[in-house]
């Protein structure tokens, strides 16, 4: 089981209140612009520290996964191989899968790189029992920065050292959309399963990763499944760990945002604390945030405690644009 990790410093000292607190009144203007100040200087000070912090190593990944990202096409490409070509368990397919991933311009990797992808598209129909391991296990190689193998003596060893650090860390399992409800029972057991472990304080999870068909002509069934599958999370999460919603395509979340709204406004959720995270480069995040402050300040009329949001960068105006272009 892999995990994408977030590690957030955690501020035991003053946490944030939450979104229905109160704690920012209507029209605040001034007291909501010292906000965004400190979140700008905190920016700052962790994008500075970081840099003092990078090795030789890092900086050259970096560079490489910048390049990747920057370019047109990598972000379809990693799509491609990492949602769609690694995920049968027929290495023929795979080998299939990922030739076809590299059927496009691959200006953007490097010579090393593009020669060990043409080798495997050479050799991988010749022995995909073999080639399919040893790729994967570079692929795993190349992740290794930003993702977690997690094992749980390795995950349990890791979390230890960053609580010592006195950091938070979110855990986020690998892996988009399920493919269809058996998968998304299996994704949904694991993330129970991360809320039991006492070294895990907060988890944050897509609708589409733990119920299969999301999409826009089925707003009411995907909504209907999505909240039942946050209830069993926002139960197994008594009594303080944290379950934050994210969401991966733009047409999520209109059926996140109404999950969220309709479980966390039920007399059995109103006193557990949990977020969403909305992504600011969506002009729809303004309606978004201000649902959220409605759902925040219904709990609190009702007796109940606030809800938590995290502002996002986002980082999927490509993806969006890849799947609107073909219409």
């Amino acid at each position: 089981m892999n995990l994408q990790l977030e590690a957030i410093k955690s501020h035991h000292t003053s946490p944030n209140p939450g979104i229905g607190s109160g704690s920012a009144p209507d029209g605040d203007n001034e007291g909501m612009q010292g906000v965004v100040e400190r979140a700008a200087e905190l920016a700052e000070t962790i994008m500075a520290r970081s840099a003092q912090l990078e090795t030789r190593s890092e900086r050259r990944a970096r560079k490489r996964f910048a390049r990747l990202l920057s370019d047109a096409g990598g972000g379809t490409f990693l799509t491609l191989m990492l949602d769609r070509a690694l995920r049968p368990e027929d290495p023929r397919r795979v080998v299939a899968l990922v030739a076809s991933a590299l059927d496009r311009d691959l200006g953007f990797m490097t010579a090393d790189q593009r020669t060990l992808l043409n080798g495997f598209r050479r050799l991988g129909p010749l022995a995909p029992q073999i080639a399919v391991p040893l790729f994967e296990r570079r692929i795993r190689a190349e992740a290794s920065r930003y993702v977690l193998n997690a094992s749980p003596r390795n995950l349990r060893r890791y979390l230890a050292k960053r609580s010592d650090e006195g950091v938070t860390v979110n855990l986020n399992l690998v892996g988009e959309a399920v493919l269809g409800n058996d998968e998304g029972r299996v994704r949904l057991d694991r993330y129970e399963a991360a809320l039991r472990s006492p070294d895990i304080e907060a988890i944050a999870v897509k609708i589409s990763s733990i119920s299969a068909g999301v999409h826009p002509l089925a707003f009411g069934p995907v909504v209907d499944n999505a909240s039942a599958a946050m209830r069993r999370l926002y139960r197994a999460a008594r009594p303080n760990k944290i379950v934050t919603l994210d969401m991966e395509a733009y047409e999520d979340l209109d059926p996140t945002l109404a999950a969220f709204e309709r479980v966390l406004t039920e007399d059995e959720f109103l006193n557990d604390v949990h977020g969403i995270a909305l992504q600011s480069y969506l002009p729809d995040t303004v309606g978004a945030l201000e649902t959220v402050r409605r759902v925040g300040a219904e709990r609190m009329t009702r007796g109940g405690k606030p809800v938590r949001v995290r502002l996002a960068k986002g980082a999927n105006p490509a993806r969006g644009h890849m799947k609107t272009h073909p219409h």
